[in-house]
């Protein structure tokens, strides 16, 4: 089966010819960094085994996020951190979806809806939760920006995670949840939407839409989530991953690409053959803005405080509730990342960084054609 990086390396320069005036310098910068990953264009990196003392040379990755190659790594070590933060209480997962009228966008404006799309729906969760009704209180919270459906069409929406309970004002005193209930989902939709709505008007990013879209129903889920564990496994499958993996990609022949996906209602295996220019610019659908953090943390488990909070939380909880089949989680996680560690090819042995010879992407062959002027009209 053909990789993502064998369909661009083949097909990015005609491509690039035809389109480069169309993609966002990220995209551009996409397209030459999966093409020139672990090809040598961007230079080597030298290895000594501990064991044989052998030299080895391996060719630089590029490190971009969208490349399927290069973030496999992280996901373990994110899910290994999350899970250390676990609490010993029941969890939420709540997903935030706009309408298609927004989609366009996500195309012209993606920093500036996808900012929204986070204030809106954290600013409708803190609302609801401090409501004497729900919870009276402080919470806190994980969100993942996902910006595709499984069809790998646009569709951006943000995922939460959520601690069942909240802090008192001072932060001292834990409330839980009851009845494993959060809150109802009509207030949390209205909320959401006339936030997100408002943010855009101040953006002046409204023009264009018609009335209907501030009345219709926008989709809002909330459901029980157990202790948290499989929903952060579920997450971690996005939170590092792109949009398209080498799995999805099932053949290349004469210039069309056939990939599969699962039909979400049903989990049926759907196979789609596409043309390749267009399968490239699917791919380019979902790249982000330059530095745009797709995974952020709201309330109590905010960067700043999460440390200090969880160390109040954690005395009022019954730790013996799921501390052991975490532990158990973390050490599987540490020994699935041990076993993908760099080995020497030789004997096995642990090998050591040395040095790198880096080459700037300046130097990619198809920079040029990349970033080539713009033809007068």
């Amino acid at each position: 089966m053909p990789t993502l990086s064998e369909i661009f390396n083949l097909y990015a320069e005609p491509f690039l010819q035809g389109n480069a005036h169309t993609l966002t310098n990220e995209q551009k910068k996409a397209v030459l960094d999966i093409t020139a990953c672990r090809t040598g264009v961007l230079g080597t990196s030298l290895y000594k085994c501990q064991e044989c003392h052998k030299l080895h040379s391996v060719n630089n990755s590029c490190g971009n996020r969208h490349c399927p190659g290069c973030q496999n790594h992280k996901t373990g070590e994110w899910l290994e951190q999350q899970l250390k933060n676990l609490l010993p209480v029941d969890y939420f997962f709540a997903t935030f979806t706009i309408p298609s009228e927004l989609y366009p966008l996500a195309l012209s404006h993606p920093r500036e809806l996808y900012d929204a799309m986070f204030q809106a729906s954290a600013h409708a969760l803190k609302t609801i939760a401090n409501e004497g009704k729900y919870l009276g209180g402080k919470i806190g919270f994980t969100g993942i920006l996902h910006t595709w459906k499984r069809d790998k069409r646009l569709h951006p929406h943000i995922h939460y995670i959520i601690p069942g309970g909240a802090t008192t004002e001072d932060g001292f005193e834990w409330i839980p949840t009851k009845n494993k209930f959060f809150a109802h989902v009509k207030p949390l939709m209205r909320i959401y939407r006339a936030t997100l709505l408002s943010i855009l008007d101040q953006k002046k990013l409204t023009n264009a839409l018609k009335p209907k879209v501030r009345r219709k129903k926008w989709n809002v889920y909330i459901e029980h989530a157990g202790n948290g564990e499989k929903v952060l496994l579920y997450l971690s499958n996005y939170v590092f991953r792109v949009a398209i993996t080498n799995n999805n990609i099932i053949a290349l022949d004469e210039d069309k690409v056939t990939f599969r996906f699962k039909r979400q209602k049903t989990d049926e295996t759907v196979y789609q053959t596409i043309d390749v220019f267009k399968f490239i610019n699917l791919f380019l659908l979902h790249i982000l803005p330059s530095g745009y953090l797709k995974i952020r943390h709201f309330g109590f488990l905010s960067n700043r405080y999460r440390k200090e909070n969880l160390q109040k939380i954690r005395p009022q909880l019954d730790h013996q509730r799921t501390d052991l089949k975490v532990a158990l989680k973390i050490e599987q996680i540490k020994q699935k990342r041990q076993l993908l560690e760099r080995r020497c090819p030789t004997c096995k042995g642990k090998i050591t960084f040395q040095k790198i010879n880096f080459i700037s992407i300046r130097f990619h062959p198809l920079y040029p054609l990349a970033w080539k002027p713009r033809n007068p009209p």
